[in-house]
């Protein structure tokens, strides 16, 4: 495959966030990412958790870098159905101010493509640790005019654009994960282009929206190699973790509740340097993104050696201004950014303990130069 036979992004992008899908119902995603390793000759497995990995490998044997991001978002599911209505589960994170009036699609085996519209009537909603201010939706009443042909188990997901580009924009419903499997997917598109020399594994994740749970159960069973370096890739709320759209890729050195490993967070950082001389148009962030968790917390204290990277998100989790539904959005640029970070970093798996090194080298050398002029002064003032 060569650079002008790779899928353009945004023809990625609208394929992949077009794909209706919630926790627990990720397989039209899962399906898409099996063809796409079909296409390319690529090994492809699902674990005993649902949870799906591609595997490329070119030239010498290399430390694996794992690129982990999840394949569901915040959406309902139809739990019963009777006399023209429909009782909801809501399954991920979402302020109870929302839904009231709101339309929604139906998906499912026996519908359209395109899914048929319902309107939310009522919600139920917990509170969350006492506080009704911040209230969470747990399950909806919709009213729809035909029950035809829906079943249990059809999701419902809000009715705004599955995906449209303007001004280097994208606005889509399910930006929070489906970028980050796109990310995934065209890093590895590049790494075939290029025959770069490499070991990358694509893993994608079940159920995040609903407490990190595929991340969690691949972590604990050990199924990726022991000295794998894991990315986890992520879109994460710009006003909460005080980031810019358009301003590059987020190297994430943590979340609410852990900094992730010192030493990616060190090597990712210096890889991004360098592709700031080497290309103009290369910018990144760095920040802590604290407004919410993510997988790497999982991976790194389940024994890897993991680090994060995620693209600034508006509208996180469709939440969009004066209680209203909107599509989430990203700037192609900042996705664009962390592709180009991803290859170098598949590239480049062999410098990850090179770079801490020449860190730990500098300040021993630090220390010895200093530590004369340190003990002088110190002679001379007492």
């Amino acid at each position: 495959m060569s650079l002008s036979k790779l899928k353009p992004l945004p023809i990625l992008l609208k394929e992949i966030l077009s794909i209706p899908t919630t926790s627990y119902n990720e397989h039209l995603v899962l399906d898409y990412i099996r063809q796409f390793a079909i296409d390319r000759g690529l090994k492809f497995k699902v674990d005993q958790f649902g949870n799906a990995y591609i595997f490329y490998n070119h030239g010498e044997s290399s430390r694996p870098l794992v690129l982990q991001a999840h394949t569901d978002h915040p959406a309902f599911v139809v739990e019963d159905i009777s006399k023209g209505k429909l009782f909801l589960n809501f399954l991920g994170g979402l302020s109870a101010q929302y839904g009231i009036g709101e339309k929604i699609k139906i998906h499912g085996n026996d519908l359209p493509q395109n899914g048929v519209t319902a309107t939310i009537e009522s919600i139920q909603s917990h509170e969350l640790h006492g506080n009704n201010s911040a209230a969470r939706i747990v399950g909806a009443i919709a009213k729809i005019n035909s029950v035809k042909n829906i079943n249990i188990g059809d999701i419902g997901v809000w009715d705004v654009e599955h995906f449209s580009l303007k001004r280097k924009i994208v606005h889509a419903l399910q930006c929070d994960d489906l970028i980050g499997c796109a990310i995934v997917l065209s890093t590895i598109d590049r790494m075939i282009s290029g025959e770069h020399q490499g070991s990358v594994i694509g893993l994608f994740t079940r159920a995040e929206e609903v407490g990190l749970e595929g991340a969690a159960a691949s972590a604990a069973d050990g199924l990726l190699p022991k000295d794998s370096l894991v990315v986890s890739i992520e879109t994460s709320s710009s006003e909460g973790g005080r980031a810019e759209q358009g301003q590059g890729a987020i190297i994430r050195v943590g979340d609410k509740q852990h900094i992730f490993s010192p030493k990616m967070s060190m090597w990712m950082t210096s890889i991004a340097n360098r592709l700031k001389t080497t290309h103009d148009n290369f910018l990144y962030q760095r920040k802590l993104m604290d407004a919410g968790g993510t997988e790497a917390t999982a991976f790194d204290l389940l024994g890897y050696e993991t680090g994060a990277a995620c693209i600034a998100l508006g509208n996180w989790h469709n939440a969009g201004k004066n209680g209203k539904i909107e599509a989430e959005t990203v700037h192609i640029d900042d996705v664009q950014n962390l592709i180009s970070l991803c290859e170098e970093l598949a590239k480049n798996t062999s410098h990850f303990l090179e770079v801490h090194k020449e860190m730990v080298n500098f300040w021993k050398k630090r220390a010895s130069d200093v530590a004369p002029r340190l003990i002088d002064s110190a002679q001379s003032n007492s």
